[in-house]
């Protein structure tokens, strides 16, 4: 029986490789899942939300660690586990330093990588950072290239990377989202967050966490003061992601209004509420962007490029430079003139992107 590693150590590989590993089940194939747990406190959530019971739970975070120590101590710790359970492949997703990490570990181990979400590129080494450095020294260690959009595969092509071995298959988010609507409609109606979102006439989602951005989150904090005072019938919704970095630089914002809202980190159920029932999204967040496409959610991403352009090519949300005038004249613009985006669909997918990368590993003899 073909045996498949499907390693991952932060919340967004958790949702978009559940209906992967999902459908793998559904082949026979004995899948084993691990975790470097680099994003420990969020991943246990997303595990438990998604049914998700690693066989290898690694507990490489540390506080303040540097990318090189995790790089590092993922490397020796994944070498073992590779080596020893005769794996047919590795599936790895994104462009994590997990990601990186078990690739290199299985090219060197002359292990199949299998690089989901392969081709997203913003052309920037330093926007994302260091994802998008991760991302393409992938591409050069995967066996397959799964790409979500024509976009993603023309660009690996781009880049010398073998047709052969590149497959667009549309993006798993989409999955998530829409099986997660269907199968939690009650839980998600039932959410306290509608209920607090009620309180408000209207109500806007912000997410922060990028490491590129941490220096500039006192841009948002003056924004926001700006607009608490000048929209107090908005509520502006602030999920505090637990890097201490971010959380010390939003930490002035508790005192500012009764309109700025920080909360803990939601389950992805409230966090689906939390979007379908805010006018629309604030974020630097890439799974974010896409997220807010199946929700038909208008996405403003502060970020001065983004490997995702299609939301941007879709008009479907827009880039806005990571300044306090920036931030709020885009939005005030949305909250004035907000887009419809109901006659929209996603750029990124139609919700069968599991199904097909588990055939095509299928007829590859992977699963």
């Amino acid at each position: 029986m073909p045996r498949i590693a499907v390693v991952f150590g932060t919340r967004p590989e958790i949702i978009k490789l559940a209906p992967i590993v999902r459908a793998a089940r559904k082949f026979n194939s004995d899948i084993h899942l691990i975790s470097t747990d680099q994003q420990n406190e969020l991943n246990a959530i997303a595990l438990n939300d998604h049914e998700m019971r690693p066989k290898f739970s690694l507990g490489l975070m540390k506080p303040n660690q540097t990318l090189n120590s995790f790089l590092s101590s993922a490397l020796s710790a994944l070498e073992p586990i590779l080596a020893e359970n005769d794996y047919s492949g590795v599936a790895v997703h994104g462009d994590t330093a997990t990601a990186l990490a078990a690739s290199l570990a299985a090219f060197n181990l002359n292990i199949p990588v299998f690089h989901i979400e392969a081709g997203l590129r913003s052309f920037d080494l330093q926007n994302p950072f260091p994802e998008e450095m991760n991302r393409k020294l992938i591409s050069q260690l995967a066996t397959l290239h799964f790409a979500p959009t024509d976009r993603a595969k023309t660009n690996l092509q781009n880049e010398g990377i073998s047709s052969q071995s590149i497959y667009q298959v549309g993006n798993t988010i989409v999955d998530v989202v829409n099986q997660v609507r269907e199968d939690n409609r009650e839980r998600i109606a039932s959410s306290n967050i509608i209920t607090k979102f009620s309180q408000f006439s209207s109500n806007v989602l912000i997410t922060v966490h990028r490491r590129e951005n941490h220096e500039k989150l006192f841009e948002l904090v003056n924004a926001l003061k700006i607009l608490s005072v000048s929209h107090p019938e908005v509520a502006f919704w602030i999920p505090v992601h637990p890097n201490p970095n971010v959380a010390r630089e939003l930490e002035p914002l508790r005192i500012i209004g009764p309109n700025i809202k920080l909360v803990l980190p939601m389950d992805y159920f409230d966090f689906l509420a939390a979007m379908s029932h805010s006018n629309f999204l604030v974020t630097d967040s890439g799974g974010v962007q896409e997220e807010a496409t199946v929700i038909k959610k208008y996405c403003l991403v502060l970020r001065d490029f983004t490997e995702r352009p299609e939301l941007i090519d879709s008009g479907m949300g827009e880039l806005v430079k990571f300044s306090s005038e920036n931030i709020v004249q885009a939005i005030e613009k949305q909250l004035d003139f907000p887009f419809d985006l109901q006659s929209k669909n996603s750029p990124f997918g139609d919700g069968g992107s599991a199904e097909r990368i588990c055939s095509i590993l299928n007829e590859n003899c992977y699963l």
